[in-house]
């Protein structure tokens, strides 16, 4: 089954405040490396997805903005302050150039393959008009696919996982959860920073991230 025209819209939040939790492990210029190389660690990942038509990154910030028109995709800067209201102003952005469905995805998640992110698009698509991937933790939503892109209130935040269910069940909408090793590690807090460490001892993928050459550099 073919899914609809989907767009990816990837937010990234302005330094210097972006990855604070990750103060205790790195300095500010180390934490400004990080964030560029995971984002461009997660374009990758969405190039190589066969079912994404067009990406979006979410940013008001001037290096991270060059970085993306770099590489071809299109910048939306926001308007309104907080992260559900910065999306839901890009996904009627995504809906005016013609999305049918969007993908949310957090620039954080190193590990993220082309093939997962087939892979969860394709079984949203076909199970139902909203897929939440999940954070290692279990709570989190570090992916959330919608069609169409408009058919549910965001709550991306503590507990995001939860919220999006409870709200998708209020709206009577069908919704399912999505389990990969590739699309949970989000790399926010030095617990996760150690654990994608751990993870790249022995996965070739992980070592030939960005990600890992600046934390290997930095730990």
């Amino acid at each position: 089954m073919t899914s609809p025209s989907t767009t990816a819209i990837i937010p990234v939040r302005l330094f210097p405040s972006t990855k604070h939790r990750l103060s205790t492990l790195l300095e500010d210029s180390q934490r400004h490396a990080l964030v560029q190389a995971m984002l461009e660690d997660v374009l990758d990942a969405v190039e190589n997805a066969s079912t994404i038509k067009d990406i979006i990154v979410v940013t008001s910030d001037a290096e991270l903005e060059e970085v993306t028109h770099q590489r071809g995709h299109d910048v939306f800067p926001p308007t309104v302050a907080g992260l559900n209201g910065e999306l839901t102003e890009a996904i009627q952005y995504a809906e005016d150039k013609g999305a049918e469905a969007v993908v949310i995805i957090l620039a954080d998640l190193p590990l993220l393959t082309g093939k997962v992110l087939d892979q969860m698009i394709q079984g949203g698509y076909q199970q139902s008009c909203l897929m939440m991937a999940q954070d290692w933790r279990g709570s989190g939503t570090n992916i959330l696919y919608l069609h169409p892109p408009s058919v549910l209130q965001l709550h991306f935040g503590m507990g995001s996982l939860s919220s999006h269910l409870a709200a998708a069940q209020e709206a009577g909408l069908s919704a399912s959860c999505f389990a990969a090793f590739e699309s949970a590690l989000d790399l926010d807090d030095p617990d996760a920073a150690h654990r994608f460490l751990s993870i790249a001892q022995d996965n070739p993928q992980a070592q030939s991230t960005r990600t890992y050459r600046i934390l290997s550099a930095a730990v």
